[in-house]
């Protein structure tokens, strides 16, 4: 399991807007539950974009 990523609402609402997908993908993908593709992605651009990680 991943650490998890802190991330404010507004970065939250634009990574749901980017990957166009909901706010319980975007809130798993940031708590580090399983590991796709879009949670990878997502993780990502959190960390890039401001999002801070837990270790």
């Amino acid at each position: 399991m991943a650490n998890k990523i802190i991330a404010d609402w507004g970065l939250r609402s634009k990574i749901m807007s980017v990957f166009n997908t909901t706010y319980p993908t975007v809130r798993e993908a940031l708590n580090g539950s399983d590991s796709t593709k879009l949670r990878r992605n997502i993780r990502g651009y959190a960390l890039r974009n401001g999002g801070a990680e837990l270790k």
